[in-house]
């Protein structure tokens, strides 16, 4: 009986072409992948930039609301700061709230003028090490305006020189890019009372 011989057949490995559609692939997954984690980190940063930009824009109406409502003329018009208030540094000396109307600051900085993440509160400077990066908010804008409002509808501002016992503050903060348009990243609205007395 003839004997069988099995063929050896020496083991088979990629093509080019195999090799090269393997490779597309996994190029292809690799960059699919990283786009994804690149939005997620942009998400990321944009969220972080907003949250802090509303407790920028709140803290503000916070400094405001410590201030009085007039310094002497409940119903200014024009709203604005007096030369004294305005040549000190930052708004340390604003003392009524109609003096913040036209307030704007870039970078965002405390009533002293220090930029955010810098100073101590006191109008000084913290120590290097817990300050923040330098540069961080050079970008950032703060506007505040304020308006008279209609005591029957406390949102919408009076026009002129028409004048009521409210007055709407309103904060904004933006990132102002070199070139482009500003973008906001959060904003925050108080209306205040004047309780005139008899």
């Amino acid at each position: 009986m003839p004997r069988l011989r099995l063929a050896h057949r020496a083991p088979r490995g990629f093509t080019l072409i195999e090799a090269l559609l393997t490779m597309t692939l996994v190029s292809v997954a690799g960059a699919a992948m990283l786009t994804g984690l690149m939005s997620a980190m942009e998400t990321n940063r944009t969220a972080l930039e907003m949250t802090m930009a509303q407790g920028i824009a709140q803290q503000m109406i916070d400094d405001i609301s410590a201030r009085k409502y007039h310094d002497g003329d409940p119903y200014q018009v024009p709203m604005a700061a007096s030369s004294y208030e305005t040549s000190g540094p930052g708004y340390s000396r604003y003392n009524d709230i109609d003096d913040f109307h036209g307030y704007v600051d870039q970078p965002v900085a405390d009533p002293w003028r220090n930029t955010l993440g810098t100073g101590n509160g006191l109008g000084g400077t913290r120590n290097a090490n817990f300050q923040v990066r330098s540069g961080y908010f050079d970008r950032w804008r703060r506007e505040v305006k304020v308006y008279y409002v209609s005591e029957s509808d406390l949102v919408t501002p009076l026009t002129g020189s028409q004048t009521s016992n409210y007055r709407l503050v309103h904060v904004q903060v933006f990132f102002a890019p070199v070139q482009g348009t500003k973008r906001l990243l959060a904003e925050a609205k108080r209306v205040f009372a004047n309780v005139p007395s008899n």
